[in-house]
Order: structure tokens, then sequence, then C-alpha cells
């Protein structure tokens, strides 16, 4: 007796990849084996579960962007330094100088090596 065909929601499944979900975890939410998910994934025109991921995981990134550009449009502190930060490279700089340092010795570590004793011949 054949098993039946487990059928997975593939529309769900691009849902979980643009909340980053491993395959992995994908499979355990439909309860099935990896393997299951990606036969799946193949019979709807993907070589792979990765071109799969990258498809829809950018959907995700996009809806977190708007989202974080959002909060930073309200005011969000937090958010309109991180976005400076990292998209108009307004990172602060310090610089620390120091005056009359005099520089450690470096420490001086040996390592002792045994050498292996030589084997005889057998005669």
């Amino acid at each position: 007796m054949v098993r039946p065909k487990t059928e997975i929601d593939i529309e769900l499944a691009k849902k979980f990849c643009q909340l980053h979900c491993t395959g992995e975890e994908i499979a355990g939410y439909f309860e099935v084996d990896y393997d299951t998910l990606l036969a799946r994934i193949k019979e709807h025109g993907y070589s792979s579960f990765s071109e799969f991921f990258s498809r829809f995981s950018a959907q995700g990134k996009i809806s977190l962007r708007r989202k974080q550009f959002e909060m930073a449009m309200k005011g969000s502190v937090a958010m309109l330094s991180k976005l400076g930060d990292n998209w108009l490279a307004q990172s602060e700089k310090r610089e620390i100088t120091t005056k009359d340092v005099t520089p450690k010795e470096p420490k001086q570590i040996i390592i002792q090596v045994n050498e292996k004793p030589e084997r005889r011949n057998k005669d």
C-alpha cells in the first residue's frame, strides 16, 4: 500500500521564509521531513530550498526595513540613530589619546617540546 502524498501549503511556506525560518523549522511546522519539504518546493519549480528561501526572505527584509523607517519617522531616537549609522554613515567616532604611557614589555612565552624517543627496529 502506498502512503498518501503529504501536501504542504506552499503559500504558508513562503510566509515562513519572510520570517527567516529555516527549512528544518518549516518542515517541523508541517510535521514532515526536510526532504519532503524540498520535494514539494521542487514541484513548484524551484531547484533548491536555498533558491526558494532567497526569493521570499527578501520580502521579509523589506517589511522590516519599512517598519524601522516608520519607527524612525515617528521619532524613535534609537531607530533614528541606527538608521543614521547604517544608511548615512553618521556613526560617532571617538578618538582616544594617551599621555606619558610607557608600553609594557612583551611577555616571553617558552614552549618546551618533548621529542619522541627513537624507534628501534627489531632484528
